[in-house]
């Protein structure tokens, strides 16, 4: 009997897209510190690329892309719908940062919805993963050769918090979904695969 072929591998997340609430505030941020100081040790999230990681997977075979997609509505079929807003925004890990990222409120409902991906994808054989999920909107990755001491980002950082003076807009979370991401020179190309309903959606 031949070798029963699996399929080809492509890299993939299960994520939620900010909606047209939280999107501007998002964008702001980012163009604000790109313009200002050491805003060029950032490699910054384009636009259309804005989401919020519930699971990595990492390689992916595309012979799993379906039955993972059965396997996740199942485990998320049953977490209700939520409203989710992007608070203040800091830099990760404190002591070396590698990421300038969103804070997201209210967490315990992605903190469950990340829990009910991770029951879906084990479904379908993919080993768990050890990490804490923490729930953040990633708006930029800082460079391998950005100095050690971002002190003119931090402060500038710091500014936009401060000045947040008004409530925060909110957006009906109703779905998560698959995305391929491509790599590319001039940064990833995330295609969306299949999405899977909330309760109440």
């Amino acid at each position: 009997m031949g070798r029963q072929r699996t399929g080809q591998l492509i890299r993939a997340f299960i994520a939620l897209k900010l909606g047209e609430n939280n999107l501007p505030a998002a964008q702001s941020a980012i163009g604000a510190l790109s313009a200002g100081p050491q805003g060029d040790t950032i490699r910054w999230v384009r636009p259309e690329n804005l989401h919020v990681t519930l699971r990595f997977l990492g390689n992916l075979r595309e012979d799993l892309v379906e039955p993972l997609h059965r396997a996740v509505g199942r485990a998320v079929g049953g977490t209700p719908a939520f409203d989710l807003a992007v608070g203040a925004i800091g830099l990760f890990p404190s002591r070396r940062p590698r990421i300038v990222a969103a804070a997201l409120d209210p967490e315990q409902p992605l903190i469950r919805l990340a829990a009910a991906a991770e029951q879906g994808v084990e479904a379908v054989g993919i080993p768990g993963q050890d990490r804490i999920f923490r729930a953040h909107l990633t708006l930029g990755r800082i460079k391998r050769n950005a100095p050690r001491s971002l002190v003119g980002l931090t402060d500038q950082v710091e500014g936009l918090n401060r000045e947040r003076d008004s409530p925060p807009g909110t957006d009906r979370i109703t779905q998560v979904a698959l995305f391929r991401s491509e790599l590319k020179p001039d940064g990833p190309i995330y295609t969306r695969l299949w999405v899977s309903p909330l309760a109440g959606a």
